[in-house]
């Protein structure tokens, strides 16, 4: 099976505000987002030293990779608080 487009999907996930605003600048210029990313490619391609050197004040730090950790749960699923071995009060372990 193949693709009916020509050239393959590529994505990014800006920060909020980011990409709006910056779409915002481009359309008031009378520019699009998807030519100014491509014109930037083609401007790393050919000058990477000078664009990199451009961009670097604005390059944002590294993603964490994977999945966020999940908050930690002190309670189960029946809405009780989670015991830690011990019977409440008791301070001998539970059975």
């Amino acid at each position: 099976m193949s693709s009916r487009h020509a050239q393959k999907w590529r994505g990014f996930r800006p920060d909020p505000g980011e990409y709006d605003a910056a779409e915002d600048l481009l359309d008031a210029r009378g520019k699009a987002m998807s030519e100014y990313l491509r014109a930037c490619l083609r401007w790393l391609e050919q000058a990477p030293d000078e664009a990199l050197a451009t961009v670097g004040p604005h390059w944002p730090p590294p993603r964490p990779r994977g999945r966020p950790r999940s908050p930690r749960r002190d309670v189960d699923d029946h809405g009780d608080a989670r015991s830690s071995g011990h019977a409440a009060g008791t301070g001998e372990a539970s059975s």
